[in-house]
């Protein structure tokens, strides 16, 4: 399965794209992309996508220089903070992975199309999820300032947990109701 996620500075899944199979392309993918399409809608003037050499490059998506003209000093010092940009995004899908862990190895028969359906809304799910999380407080530790303990983030904190037993006891009742959850 191929997944195109966007993500914000703030670690936000903004948008995926999905029903592609592990075989397409990068670029293929990203042309069916609703941001791609339609980039009027999805973003303000000042709004870009911070892609990699094999992304097809637009008004609103940005990626290193190719051939010669990477070797300019301002395009050397562009190639070089882009992927310190560019390492949020990958956080991102390292977080939505550790935080979901059926995303790292998602085992459904794939028996038919809606097989295929419920596997990519399985993914979307999770990226609904993560942002609900982020809303909620709910960071992973290694994000989490050790200094810092005001009552809002402790407020947040157990608001954050009551709500993921809440959701983990409806996903663990779905996955019952759909015979795949594995004990």
């Amino acid at each position: 399965m191929s997944l195109l996620l966007e993500s914000d500075h703030q670690r936000n899944i903004l948008a995926v794209t999905t029903e592609f199979t592990g075989a397409a392309s990068d670029t293929l993918v990203q042309r069916h992309a609703a941001w791609h399409r339609r980039p009027d809608r999805h973003f303000s003037p000042d709004e870009y996508v911070f892609g990699e050499k094999g992304m097809l490059y637009s008004a609103r998506v940005v990626g290193p220089h190719k051939g010669g003209d990477a070797e300019t000093p301002d395009n050397r010092n562009f190639e070089w903070q882009l992927p310190r940009l560019r390492v949020v995004s990958e956080h991102t899908i390292g977080i939505l992975k550790s935080r979901w862990s059926s995303l790292r190895d998602l085992r459904l028969q794939l028996w038919s199309s809606d097989d295929v359906v419920f596997a990519f809304e399985w993914c979307v799910v999770c990226c609904i999820l993560q942002n609900l999380c982020y809303e909620l407080g709910d960071t992973p530790q290694f994000e989490k300032d050790p200094e810092v303990h005001d009552s809002t983030s402790t407020r947040k904190s157990a608001t954050a947990s009551r709500s993921r037993r809440r959701v983990q006891r409806t996903v663990l009742a779905f996955m019952k109701a759909w015979g795949i959850y594995k004990a």
